[in-house]
């Protein structure tokens, strides 16, 4: 059975007469990537906030690292990392020298050799010596990074860790995530970048007006695709379209020598087997896999997350 490295029941915060989060629930296993999906507004910030004891709730519970948040507190926070939105730090001093006044603060002892690991793991060795505000911000978010990592947290979590950043320093972050993972290191990432969210997630959890709409395994439901889209390369399309329509399968479009039809994957090597004691030449067939944004917005019924 795989290893909760957090599981938070209920939670629900009201502010005034408006309820921001209602009932949800949320798992991480252990090294499992977690996307929390959901538009601006949805609740996100406010569930992460909770989570990391930053605000109350007015309902709910929190266990990290089988530790209740309410209990046992200063045990859960030894096993949490933490950036909400964005990493701050003392601009005027080196990263060096923010990483140790940060290890200063930390209940764990935290000796230079686990701040020098933490600054290799993230990639800032030749840098960690210049004054932060000489940093990009790809640089800085590595930085937060290697703070969170600092005291070796069972569970790292990311608040719209990718905003602003260039499509060299997405890529250097994606890396760097996932080497965190297979390290052994469990993250719960929101963010609303659905093509990032896409290659880093193992499971995504989407969030609408504050309630848990949808959770989903994204190996398991590229795997479990029944019904797909795939276009088809051959000049004989008259023949092509006879076959097609005698499977009772539907066309959505044909242009030139192409042809892209909705089948059952099971269906593909009985149409071409037929096709070619037909006639039928295949110079290509091309299956359309769906990404993360186009299920997301079968799974929303059209939302959005702007």
């Amino acid at each position: 059975m795989q290893e909760n490295v957090l599981v938070a029941r209920e939670l629900t915060k009201r502010v005034g007469k408006k309820l921001i989060v209602d009932n949800v629930a949320i798992t991480v296993q252990k090294d499992e990537i977690v996307g929390l999906l959901g538009p601006n507004g949805a609740g996100k910030t406010t569930i992460i906030r909770m989570l990391t004891g930053l605000i109350s709730r007015n309902k709910g519970t929190i266990e990290i690292a089988s530790n209740d948040l309410d209990k046992e507190f200063n045990k859960c926070m030894e096993n949490v990392g933490a950036i909400i939105e964005n990493p701050e730090f003392y601009n005027y001093l080196s990263g060096w020298e923010n990483l140790k006044q940060f290890a200063r603060m930390s209940p764990r002892k935290i000796t230079d050799e686990m701040i020098m690991e933490v600054v290799t793991r993230v990639r800032l060795t030749e840098t960690i010596h210049q004054k932060v505000k000489t940093y990009s911000l790809g640089m800085r978010q590595r930085l937060g990074i290697a703070q969170a990592l600092l005291h070796r947290p069972a569970l790292l979590i990311l608040d719209e860790p990718l905003n602003g950043l260039d499509p060299k320093g997405m890529y250097d972050f994606r890396q760097l995530i996932e080497e965190i993972a297979k390290d052994g290191t469990s993250i719960l990432i929101s963010s609303h970048l659905l093509s990032e969210m896409e290659l880093l997630a193992n499971r995504i959890i989407i969030i609408e007006r504050g309630k848990v709409t949808h959770i989903e395994n994204l190996a398991e439901a590229a795997s479990n695709i029944g019904r797909i889209q795939v276009t088809i390369e051959t000049p004989q399309q008259t023949l092509l379209q006879r076959e097609v329509a005698l499977m009772g399968l539907s066309i959505l479009q044909t242009e030139g020598d192409m042809l892209t039809i909705e089948i059952e994957k099971d269906q593909i090597p009985a149409l071409i087997e037929h096709g070619v004691q037909v006639g039928i030449s295949f110079y290509g067939i091309t299956p359309h896999k769906a990404n993360l944004e186009e299920r997301f917005l079968e799974l929303t019924k059209g939302g959005s997350l702007k």
